[in-house]
């Protein structure tokens, strides 16, 4: 699937920069060394590239993609909550972690092939209390973009939800997106 067969449901996607060693290498340090003041600079690199591009503009309200209890009991934190909170400050923008839930336990995303992710995120996501949401413009925040699964279904949940317009902002980004 491509974004010209099927078109994305979020208004725009932009990350730093590619998934390639430069940035690669840190978000592994930060996610899997659980070195999480790295956090801090990425999201402030992240809250750049939002800045820098006019169509993110009339953004009301962040929200970080949820992990899975199983990630957030090894790592003992969510990593786009740690980018969310730092592109919050650099934005004046609220976040709100509890908006978005993950409601279903999912195998990692890291060794499935394109379908096979789509699939694996169908249903993974609610929204809590959509009337905080409805009528807003969202910046859905996280950490790598490979193959839009995660960003394309929270979008849907979160449209579903009656969120106006998503824009998705991530750390790297895979080949071609």
């Amino acid at each position: 699937m491509d974004c010209i067969t099927m078109p994305p449901p979020f208004y725009i996607a932009r990350a730093v920069g590619p998934y390639e060693e430069s940035y690669r290498k840190p978000i592994k340090v930060f996610k899997f060394l659980c070195r999480k003041y790295l956090g801090v600079k990425m999201g402030k690199m992240m809250a750049e590239v939002v800045k820098a591009e006019p169509r993110f503009s009339a953004i009301d309200m962040i929200i970080p993609v949820p992990i899975s209890q199983k990630n957030l009991r090894e790592r003992g934190f969510n990593q786009t909550e740690i980018l969310a909170s730092q592109i919050s400050k650099e934005l004046s923008i609220r976040v709100d972690s509890q908006i978005l839930q993950r409601i279903k336990e999912v195998p990692s995303q890291r060794e499935l092939s394109r379908q096979e992710r789509q699939i694996n995120l169908l249903y993974a996501f609610e929204v809590k209390e959509p009337s905080k949401i409805i009528g807003k413009n969202i910046l859905l925040v996280d950490d790598v973009f490979t193959t839009g699964s995660t960003s394309r279904e929270c979008a849907r949940v979160l449209l579903q939800a009656g969120v106006d317009k998503v824009c998705v902002i991530t750390w790297a980004t895979g080949k071609g997106f």
